[in-house]
C-alpha cells in the first residue's frame, strides 16, 4: 500500500475488476482493506458506507451508489492521510465472545493414510491429463484396503475424475458397504450413477435409480447443497420438467451455498421461469457486483437491467446471452480476469 500502484478511490468504488487495468487489479485487496478500515473508523463515514451498500442492494449502478461518499477526490485525500498516520483504529475481540462448536478428533485409518496424497490432489482439482496419473496412484494406494471406507472413497473420487464412472461406482459401493453413512461415498455413488445414466439410453428406471442414490446422500447430510443441485439437474438430463420438490431443493442449495456464483445464476433462471422476479433479482445482485464476477458478473448486470425495465423472461435471458457473446469477444482483446 505504501509503495505499490495506488488505485484511486473513484476507480475502486465504481469499476468492476474486469474493467480495471491489469496492473491495478492487484491493488484492490490492499486499497480495499484500507478504505474499509478507514470508513469503519469514523462514525460519519460508517453511515456513508451503509448508504453505499444499501444503494448496491437496490441494484443501483456503482457510479450512483458512490455518490453516498460525496466528493470522491476528498475521500481519496482523506484515505491517503489515513494511510500515512502513525496509528490505526483497532478493536479487541476476546475469545470468550466467539461461539465455537465442539471439535472431535480421531486417528486416520491405515487406508486413509495410504490414500491421503491422492485425496489431496483430487480435492485440489485435476485436469484430464492429471486425472489419468492420479487414478493410477489411487488404485495402487487403495488396493491393499478394499474394505477401508476412506481408501475406497478416495479411489471413487479419482476414478470419477478420470471418467471411469463404473469403476467409481464400484469403489463408492465398497466404501458404503463398510460405512453406510459415509456422505462423500454416497455422493460419488450418486454422481457416478448420474454420469452412467447420461452416457446410456437414459431409461426412466435409470433416472429413478439415480434419484434414489441422491436422496440417500441427502438423508445422510441434508445440508450438502451438491445433492440438491444434482437432484434438480437430473430432471433436465432426463428430459423431464423439474418437480416442485426439485425446485425447492435447488432453492435450498442456493440458501446454503450463497457464495456459489454459478448456482446463483441457475437459481435466478429458475426463479424467473416461475415468475419470481424479485427473488431472481436478489440472486443476481451479488454476482453482478462480485469483484471476481468477470463475464458472469456482466451477464448478471444485464439481466438485472432487463428485469428493472420490466422485460419478460425471454428478453431477460436474451440480455444474458447477448452480454455473454460480447464478453467472449472482449476476451480476445484482453487477458481474462
Amino acid at each position: 500500500m505504501l509503495s505499490g500502484n495506488p488505485l484511486p478511490v473513484d476507480q475502486l468504488l465504481t469499476l468492476t475488476s474486469s474493467k480495471l487495468p491489469e496492473d491495478k487489479r492487484e491493488a484492490i485487496y490492499g486499497r480495499g482493506w484500507l478504505l474499509t478500515h478507514y470508513l469503519m473508523s469514523d462514525p460519519e463515514r460508517q453511515k456513508q458506507l451503509g448508504a453505499y451498500i444499501a444503494a448496491m442492494n437496490r441494484g443501483e449502478s456503482l457510479e450512483k451508489a458512490a455518490l453516498a461518499f460525496g466528493d470522491l477526490k476528498e475521500l481519496g485525500k482523506a484515505l491517503d492521510k489515513y494511510l500515512r498516520s502513525t496509528r490505526l483504529t483497532a478493536k479487541r475481540i476476546p475469545a470468550s465472545a466467539l461461539a465455537t462448536a465442539p471439535v472431535t478428533l480421531r486417528k486416520l485409518t491405515p487406508g486413509e493414510v495410504a490414500t491421503m496424497a491422492v485425496r489431496v490432489q483430487s480435492r485440489a482439482g485435476v485436469d484430464a491429463e492429471e486425472a489419468k496419473q492420479v487414478v493410477l496412484d489411487a488404485r495402487k494406494a487403495a488396493a491393499p484396503y478394499p474394505s477401508d471406507p476412506g481408501a475406497q472413497e478416495a479411489l471413487a473420487e479419482a476414478e470419477y475424475d478420470a471418467g471411469h464412472y463404473a469403476l467409481a461406482l464400484a469403489a463408492a459401493d465398497r466404501a458404503i458397504a463398510a460405512a453406510p453413512k459415509r456422505t462423500e461415498a454416497l455422493l460419488y455413488r450418486a454422481m457416478a450413477k448420474f454420469a452412467l445414466a447420461e452416457e446410456g439410453d437414459g431409461k426412466p428406471e435409470d433416472w429413478v435409480a439415480v434419484r434414489r442414490a441422491i436422496v440417500a446422500e441427502n438423508q445422510a447430510d441434508p445440508e450438502d447443497p451438491r445433492a440438491l443441485i444434482l437432484f434438480y439437474r437430473s430432471y433436465f438430463s432426463a428430459g423431464e420438467p423439474p418437480t416442485k420438490n426439485a425446485k425447492l431443493g435447488l432453492a435450498r442449495a442456493y440458501d446454503i451455498a450463497l457464495f456459489d456464483l454459478g448456482l446463483r445464476m441457475n437459481a435466478a433462471t429458475m426463479f424467473l421461469n416461475d415468475g419470481n422476479r424479485a427473488e431472481a433479482r436478489e440472486a443476481l445482485r451479488l454476482v453482478a457486483f462480485h469483484p471476481h464476477g468477470g463475464g458472469m458478473g456482466a451477464q448478471a448486470r444485464a439481466m438485472i437491467a432487463a428485469i428493472d425495465r420490466g422485460d419478460p423472461p425471454a428478453k431477460v435471458f436474451a440480455a444474458r446471452a447477448t452480454d455473454q457473446q460480447e464478453d467472449e469477444s472482449e476476451k480476445t482483446k484482453e487477458p481474462a480476469d
